[in-house]
């Protein structure tokens, strides 16, 4: 067991002190709950509120002839909805999925990652059937200097609504010896202080955009599906309990969120389209991470 956490170390260090490092931290493994409420400050009428649970690991795999490697990311998510106009949607909504990702490191400032996302989108028992879904991303990371990178790429996926492209803009900064902003937009931006070595806290903005099979119209075998849209704002606080293993605990609010029922290769495309009200949100989280500032 010394000898495979020695070589995980190993591996992470060198991620590290190559320009595809992509921010301060890597979480081995995630667990993930959140809850949201329509009490919030939104002005629509649609009453609404979900859970959502997620589970995930990452293991990076290194090649010595090149230093490249490819990292290893499943996770399984579950959404359960309610709401106004949402009555016609299954119990739960699921996803298992398992990116690939390829880190090429092409010279001392630049890096390219290739990802591959097969992704099954379904609901409850059913989250094999017709659910499967192809995703990509391509990032190339430019290191300006040992305190600041920046990232550039593309991300594409099937969704049940059609092809969805979304151009990607990234910054891992090293604000000073305690302070990080990082991440990829339009998907998340963080930025995190740390007090001590035990207790980190901060800022982050999320934006989540997934569609998910969600049974069928009148018993017809006709496919629909459930369009999540969600912009989540929130501050947290990470709390080392040891030195690899945190609570993460986060509190916020959504902006412009939006739920979406259509049909597939139909137009138009959605014979449900509303927004919510964009309310208080609360996520809990229990990591293993490796830092690597």
């Amino acid at each position: 067991m010394k000898d495979v956490t020695k070589y995980t170390c190993v591996i992470l260090l060198l991620l590290y002190y190559k320009p595809a490092a992509c921010q301060p931290y890597l979480d081995l493994v995630n667990i993930r709950y959140q809850f949201a409420s329509d009490a919030g400050l939104s002005a629509s009428n649609s009453s609404n509120e979900f859970k959502y649970v997620n589970a995930s690991l990452n293991f990076p795999v290194i090649f010595k002839k090149d230093s490249s490697m490819i990292v290893l990311s499943p996770f399984f998510e579950r959404w359960d909805i309610s709401g106004d106009g949402l009555n016609d949607i299954p119990g739960s909504l699921q996803s298992l999925a398992l990116p690939i990702t390829l880190i090429i490191p092409a010279s001392d400032q630049w890096s390219m990652g290739i990802t591959a996302i097969p992704r099954w989108n379904g609901y409850e028992s059913n989250v094999f059937r017709k659910s499967f879904q192809w995703g990509a991303a391509f990032l190339a990371t430019y290191k300006k200097n040992s305190a600041i990178k920046y990232k550039f790429g593309l991300y594409y996926n099937a969704e049940f609504s059609g092809a969805f492209f979304m151009p990607l803009l990234g910054i891992d900064w090293k604000l000073s010896e305690k302070s990080n902003l990082f991440g990829v937009l339009p998907g998340h931006l963080v930025y995190e202080h740390r007090v001590n070595k035990w207790l980190y806290y901060g800022a982050s903005f999320r934006s989540i955009t997934n569609t998910y099979q969600a049974g069928y119209i009148n018993f017809n075998l006709i496919p629909k599906y459930l369009r999540v849209q969600d912009n989540q704002l929130a501050v947290f606080a990470d709390i080392y309990v040891s030195k690899n293993i945190l609570l993460n605990i986060e509190a916020g609010h959504s902006v412009a969120r939006k739920f979406r029922i259509g049909i597939e290769d139909e137009e138009p495309k959605y014979f449900f389209d509303a927004k919510m009200k964009a309310g208080l949100l609360l996520k809990a989280s229990l990591a293993y991470r490796i830092r690597f500032r």
